[in-house]
């Protein structure tokens, strides 16, 4: 049975994501008549693992392996070296060379790339059978192939960390052309891949939001403290719209470890016991006492919040975040006590709790046997962005940022793709403000450097203009200075004393006078041997 080339793939079918946010291009120079003139290039899509750098081109010819799901497993071209087209510029030559090969149904494009890596390839090009979604007359996609693909973002399937060359796709119209060339008229095939083309202005100004800042986490993740949160927060409040942030809670599949089976399937009982909401749709690890069912609940109730309060105003979020975690956290029979919530719905200035209620039951009763509609948003898209590794801090689904604690790498992160990906004019003003400035975090709060730990008493001082108390609190800090001195002087005088004397008593001891040796060895005055 033919299995949909999505799930195989782990294609994200976000419309124009592709094109808008990270464009690319594929040129075929060689031969002439396949050029396009710039701004019609052959549409592809590219994938969102192997990218060494933010940008880059590679130009070379094109090695074809036409045969089924080829590269799943590792090739040795040495002893079957007519395999590809064409032979004699085969990929064990020593040329740089792109291989091109078909999407395979039975391994992900990470496998067929790390394969084809291994190989040597500067880069990998995927044929699939299918054509874009929309109009395009040129393309007719094969008679079993049942999907269209918008303009799409291939994401990692999760083991990608090792690939670090570049992978695009080819719909049927290009691919089938080239292969044409390759194997029935014997022609060479250069083709040019390019990848972090500048956003254009039109595009900044007609797309959505082109650069989105992602929290990837659970609702009880012991990696993100109450510091990292204030500061995450700090750094979505700088950027502002220029790189707008949504939070991206997560959640377990329970039908992908059979949790929904069973006669209570797995509330009570059962090896999912109290890990898991909807019948075992939904699910969270355990921490410590507190129980999966408990942090699928938070995560529901998070999610509505950023729905209603959050999107408008993002500090309602950020508030109720830090107090749930500052107040709620610990002892975790807190975490889910309806008072607590409703403090931390207080400070976040919540005051129609009925809201919150209301969405968590009508995006289904976590008790029901039904999808709850959040939550199944939130599975399809952590597997859409192919995000395995929690937490995270994502870019616009392209660039992940592992250490989300520090605060440094991810602003230096945005920056840097701004500065690659963008017009001078669209990169955020707090980029050219903070690059240089090794208190990041303290330039984001202030607009400008500051140091890393700034003198209170001397803005205090400044603020009173000189009054009676800034000069008393000088006076103190004067005696203070004073009394350490005079401790420190008194101290290495007594040292040096205490030496002198050991000195002495050492020098007296045999009469040999050598000193602090005589402690530890034995030494004849004649020409004995020491001992």
């Amino acid at each position: 049975l033919r299995q949909p080339l999505s799930l195989l793939l782990v294609l994200a079918v976000l419309a124009h994501l592709g094109s808008a946010m990270h464009p690319s291009r594929v040129s075929v120079h060689i031969p002439a008549d396949l050029h396009k003139p710039e701004g019609d290039e052959h549409v592809h899509a590219h994938f969102g693992f192997g990218w060494g750098n933010y940008k880059g081109s590679i130009s070379a010819y094109v090695y074809l392996v036409d045969t089924p799901n080829q590269f799943c497993t590792s090739i040795d071209f040495s002893h079957n070296e007519t395999m590809g087209y064409p032979t004699q510029y085969g990929p064990d030559t020593g040329t740089p060379f792109i291989i091109m090969t078909n999407a395979s149904e039975w391994c992900s494009p990470v496998t067929q790339t790390r394969h084809a890596q291994s190989l040597g390839a500067a880069a990998v090009v995927l044929a699939y059978d299918g054509c874009p979604c929309g109009e395009h007359t040129n393309c007719t996609a094969a008679a079993d192939s049942r999907h269209c693909i918008s303009d799409s973002y291939m994401v990692n399937d999760g083991s990608g960390g090792d690939v670090t060359i570049p992978t695009f796709l080819l719909f049927k119209s290009t691919s089938d052309a080239l292969k044409d060339r390759m194997k029935t008229k014997k022609q060479k095939v250069l083709m040019e891949l390019t990848w972090g083309l500048p956003i254009t202005e039109k595009e900044v100004e007609t797309e959505e939001p082109w650069y989105k800042l992602h929290l990837w986490s659970s609702a009880r993740d012991p990696l993100l403290s109450l510091e990292t949160y204030q500061e995450l927060r700090t750094i979505t409040k700088a950027f502002g719209t220029a790189a707008p942030f949504e939070p991206r809670l997560t959640v377990l599949s329970g039908i992908l470890f059979g949790c929904n089976e069973g006669t209570d399937n797995n509330v009570t009982v059962g090896p999912c016991k109290e890990l898991c909401t909807n019948h075992g749709r939904y699910c969270a690890l355990s921490s410590g006492s507190l129980k999966g069912q408990a942090i699928v609940k938070e995560t529901v109730r998070r999610l509505c919040i950023w729905e209603h309060f959050g999107k408008t105003d993002p500090e309602q979020y950020w508030e109720y975040m830090l107090h749930h975690t500052e107040s709620c956290q610990e002892p975790p029979h807190l975490y889910d006590d309806e008072e607590c919530i409703v403090k931390s719905y207080k400070k976040a200035k919540i005051h129609d709790h009925t809201m919150i209620t209301d969405c968590m039951k009508d995006t289904g009763e976590l008790d029901k046997d039904d999808q709850n509609t959040m939550l199944q948003d939130a599975l399809n898209h952590q597997k859409n962005a192919g995000v395995v590794q929690l937490p995270l801090v994502s870019l616009g689904n392209f660039h992940h940022i592992s250490d989300v604690t520090s605060s440094f790498f991810i602003v230096e992160a945005i920056c840097k793709h701004f500065w690659s990906r963008a017009n001078v004019a669209n990169v955020p003003e707090i980029c050219y403000k903070c690059a240089a400035c090794p208190n990041i975090m303290g330039c984001l709060e202030h607009g400008h450097c500051v140091d890393f730990k700034p003198d209170k008493h001397h803005h205090h001082n400044a603020d009173a203009g000189g009054s009676t108390g800034g000069k008393t609190k000088k006076k103190k800090h004067r005696g203070r200075n004073w009394f350490l001195f005079l401790s420190l002087v008194g101290v290495v005088g007594l040292g040096g004393f205490l030496y002198k004397k050991r000195q002495e008593q050492m020098d007296g001891v045999g009469g040999g006078g050598v000193g602090m040796l005589n402690g530890y060895f034995r030494v004849d005055g004649g020409g004995g041997e020491v001992s």
